[in-house]
């Protein structure tokens, strides 16, 4: 199973590191809804959680927040 940085970053096409609460989502390699799509298939899968909301947050930090309240599967 991969954690959510690994997942946005294997997505963003950047070091897991690289990522903090406040690392943008748009122009960091996320901005297409192809990309957004794929982010939440790979919350469904890989960390059993409905996240629709992965679709319309801004940074790393919105994002781990909506997991963390999203629904699990």
């Amino acid at each position: 199973m991969k954690t959510l940085e690994e997942i946005v970053a294997d997505l963003a096409g950047c070091a897991s590191g690289d990522l903090s609460s406040d690392f943008a989502l748009g122009p960091g390699g996320l901005e297409t809804s192809l990309k957004r799509a794929l982010l939440i298939a790979s919350i469904r899968r890989h960390l059993g959680k409905d996240c629709m909301q992965a679709g319309v947050v801004k940074t790393f930090g919105e994002l781990r927040a909506a997991v963390d309240e999203a629904p699990a599967l």
